[in-house]
């Protein structure tokens, strides 16, 4: 695992928290919602990275 990979999963669980904590989620459905969003700002990032890096 990279150090980029590391930290895309680090900010990853880091949002899913912060959203979690902002939210609180009751029921399992809305906690795979959320980790769901959290997990597509690391995509987003990853996605958009290649194009900031160069």
């Amino acid at each position: 695992m990279t150090n980029i990979e590391r930290v895309l999963n680090m900010l990853a669980e880091v949002t899913t928290t912060a959203l979690s904590k902002n939210e609180q989620p009751e029921t399992f459905k809305e906690n795979v919602q959320v980790a769901k969003r959290g997990g597509t700002v690391a995509k987003n990032t990853s996605n958009d990275l290649p194009v900031i890096i160069l």
